[in-house]
């Protein structure tokens, strides 16, 4: 059993008060969200209340209860793509402290009463975008710590050339380790089986979740599409390093970017060209 806010949510687990009331209601609001109520943090146990989307709380649980601040760690680690945003009253008074002239008292009257009561604020979509644009660079550190960072699903597509930008070590990520450096070809994107994200596979055997690590993945530039290009083990490809390109034919290797010696199918002896092509008669590379 994890302390997860899904896991609450169900009423498979408990979460224990041993934090700040902020933190205590901005969980339950999270995982009981039909339920807005004024959270006083009198008991030391909220869970799901039997098949109701409502909160329980009691001094004791037979549930399995975990700390608090485990489930302020798995919300924080959740994209945030909710169409609603809550906002604790310490963290409101932290965003009036560093706004402008002209925003500090149209916030103080919108909030003020929450956070007089120390009760959660519920931050529109809309009036949180209109917020966002109006930030400068250190109201959006301010406002990343706090709501955490924006993430907006790239546009990638099939037939894509896409870029690794550092090593991955987790199986969450992909299905094989992707070396820092990696440009991977996009050859199907499609569902997670939980519904959760889309991922894009490759000939290259990576499943990657673009949406999920949007900060591990970009487009690659053409420079490293051409640096990186992937054959099939034994493509017979037009391989040069001379300015006149006066091209041989190799056979890829089993490495990326390496040539059999010699334009044999195998052995121990490969090497790297600067000007590599798959070979085909009807499309052949130009000659300077």
């Amino acid at each position: 059993m994890e302390a997860t806010i899904e896991n609450l949510r169900k009423g498979l687990c408990a979460v224990q008060y041993d934090g700040s009331l902020d933190d205590l209601r901005r969980v339950l609001n999270a995982a009981f969200p039909k339920e807005y109520r004024r959270v006083m943090g009198t008991e030391t146990s909220y869970y799901k209340m039997g098949n109701t989307d409502w909160c329980g709380s009691s001094y004791g649980t037979e549930l399995p209860a975990f700390s608090l601040q485990k489930f302020i760690d798995d919300l924080n680690n959740q994209p945030m793509t909710n169409k609603q945003r809550t906002l604790t009253s310490t963290d409101a008074q932290k965003i009036i402290d560093i706004s402008c002239s002209s925003w500090k008292p149209k916030l103080a009257n919108l909030w003020s009463y929450n956070i007089i009561m120390r009760e959660l604020i519920v931050v529109e979509e809309t009036f949180y975008t209109e917020m966002r644009k109006a930030c400068t660079a250190e109201q959006h550190k301010l406002f990343d710590e706090i709501f955490g960072k924006d993430i907006k699903e790239p546009s990638y597509k099939i037939g894509d050339y896409v870029y690794i930008i550092k090593r991955c070590d987790n199986s969450a990520m992909c299905k094989k380790y992707a070396d820092v450096g990696d440009v991977i070809l996009i050859d199907d994107i499609v569902n997670n089986p939980n519904g959760e994200h889309k991922i894009a596979t490759s000939k290259e055997g990576h499943a990657i979740r673009l949406f999920q690590y949007p900060e591990m993945v970009r487009l690659a530039t053409p420079e490293e599409i051409k640096a990186s290009q992937w054959y099939p083990h034994q493509t017979l490809c037009l391989v040069s390093d001379n300015n006149n390109r006066l091209y041989k034919l190799r056979y890829s290797a089993k490495e990326v970017g390496q040539f059999y010696s010699d334009g044999l199918r195998g052995g121990p002896k490969t090497r790297e060209w600067t000007y590599h092509y798959k070979f085909d008669i009807n499309n052949l590379p130009p000659l300077n």
